[in-house]
C-alpha cells in the first residue's frame, strides 16, 4: 500500500507535516498492524515514473505528485520486500521501477502498485552481495556488485548472466558491441559476441580504477577515484582530463549531461556546449529534468524545484519530503504519555568510551 501525505501551506520552506494514509484510523494504529517511520532526510536521486517524481532518500523512497502537490510513501509495511534501497531505475519498455537493495534483493514496482520480488541475487551461493550501481538499457538491468556484474532481465524477471571478476565491479557501461566493467584492478572490456562467462574473454582496457563509466555525445568518459572526469579513446584507452572535483553525475532525459561540483552544476548540451548554474548554496546530489522543470535532490532540503534559464537559476520550491525522523539511528523507545511515542538516537561518543 502506498501512503499519501498532503503538503502543508507553501512558505519559504515547504514542510510536509500531516500523515494521511488511505486507510487512516482516527483511534490510532489497530492492534496487529504496523507503521514504518524511516528517515527521509537525505534526498540523493530522483526519477519520473507513473506520472510522479520518485525520490530515493536514506535508502527509502517517496513520490511527489506535481498535479496536486501531494507526497506518497511506500515501505516494507506497504509491500516492499526489504529496507535500505541502494539504487532505483525506470524501465520504459516494461513501465516499471526496479529497486535494488544494498543486500542484493530486488523489487519490481509496477504502475498498478503491484510488486514482484526476486531474491536470487540476495540468496546466491557465491557470497554476500553489495550493490554499487544500477543502469537500465532497454529491458536489461546491469547491476554492479561485490560479486560481479549481474545482468537482470526485467521482462522475464530473472537473472540472465553474472560476470565475475577477482574484485568487486564498481561501474559498467555498454559501448557499441562491448561491455566495460571497472574493478579494483582496472577496467575490463568484453565483447558481447564472445562467451563472457569465460573470464579469459575479458581483456584489460584501462589499468586504473574508475567509479563511473559513461558515454556522452559519442565519447567514452570515466570518473576516477579522485573525482576527475576524463575522456577515454576507444582504441588505446589514452585519456584527457576534462573537469576536476566532480562528485556527482546526472543524465538528463533530454539527452543532456550534468556534472556536479558541490553546489555548482555544469550542464552539457554537447561536448563543446555547456553552461554553469549555482544551486542555492546547497549541495546537489542529483538533477532531473521534466519538461521545463528541473527537480534537484539536495540532501536534507529534500526534493527541490528549479527554473533554469540562460541568465539565472531560480528555486521555485524546496523541502518537498515527508515528515520523518532525522536519521535511521534509533537507540531507545518509550511511551512518556499514552498518546506519545518518544524515540531517541543515543549520542556520539567522541571520548572513545564504549
Amino acid at each position: 500500500m502506498i501512503n499519501k501525505l498532503t503538503r502543508g501551506i507553501v512558505t519559504a520552506l515547504i514542510a510536509i507535516t500531516v500523515l494521511l494514509p488511505f486507510n487512516k484510523v482516527k483511534a490510532g494504529i489497530p492492534v496487529g498492524t504496523w507503521r514504518a517511520h524511516p528517515a527521509y532526510n537525505n534526498a540523493t536521486f530522483s526519477l519520473k515514473a507513473f506520472g510522479k517524481i520518485m525520490v530515493l532518500s536514506e535508502g527509502a523512497i517517496y513520490y511527489y505528485d506535481p498535479s496536486d502537490n501531494s507526497v506518497y510513501t511506500i515501505d516494507k509495511t506497504g509491500g516492499l520486500s526489504d529496507t535500505d534501497i541502494a539504487a532505483i531505475g525506470f524501465c520504459k519498455t516494461e513501465d516499471a521501477v526496479l529497486l535494488a537493495y544494498s543486500n542484493g534483493n530486488i523489487d519490481i514496482l509496477y504502475s498498478d502498485e503491484t510488486i514482484y520480488n526476486c531474491t536470487d541475487l540476495k540468496n546466491n551461493t557465491i557470497g554476500s552481495v553489495t550493490v554499487n550501481e544500477l543502469k537500465i538499457v532497454d529491458n536489461l538491468a546491469y547491476i554492479s556488485t561485490s560479486i560481479g556484474l549481474v545482468v537482470f532481465d526485467i521482462k522475464r524477471r530473472e537473472i540472465k548472466n553474472t560476470y565475475r571478476f577477482e574484485s568487486p565491479v564498481h561501474t559498467s557501461v555498454i559501448l557499441s558491441d562491448s561491455i566495460l566493467c571497472s574493478t579494483n584492478a582496472g577496467v575490463y572490456l568484453g565483447r558481447m559476441s564472445d562467451n563472457l562467462l569465460d573470464n579469459s574473454k575479458w581483456k584489460m582496457f584501462l589499468a586504473r580504477k574508475c567509479i563511473d563509466l559513461f558515454v556522452f555525445d559519442g565519447r567514452l568518459f570515466c570518473r576516477s577515484w579522485n573525482n576527475i572526469i576524463r575522456t577515454l579513446k576507444r582504441n588505446n584507452a589514452s585519456s584527457t582530463d576534462i573537469k576536476k572535483d566532480v562528485d556527482g553525475i546526472s543524465f538528463l532525459s533530454d539527452g543532456r549531461l550534468a556534472l556536479i561540483q558541490d553546489t555548482l552544476v555544469t550542464i552539457y548540451s554537447s561536448f563543446t556546449d555547456s553552461k554553469e548554474y549555482l544551486f542555492n548554496k546547497k549541495h546537489v546530489n542529483h538533477l532531473m529534468v521534466d519538461g521545463e522543470n528541473f527537480w534537484v535532490s539536495q540532501g536534507d532540503d529534500g526534493l527541490c524545484l528549479y527554473n533554469l534559464s540562460d541568465e539565472e537559476c531560480v528555486c521555485k520550491s524546496q523541502g518537498i519530503k515527508p515528515n520523518s525522523p532525522r536519521r535511521n539511528l534509533f537507540h531507545s523507545v518509550s511511551w512518556p504519555e499514552p498518546d506519545k511515542l518518544l524515540i531517541v538516537g543515543g549520542y556520539h561518543n567522541y571520548l572513545g568510551i564504549n
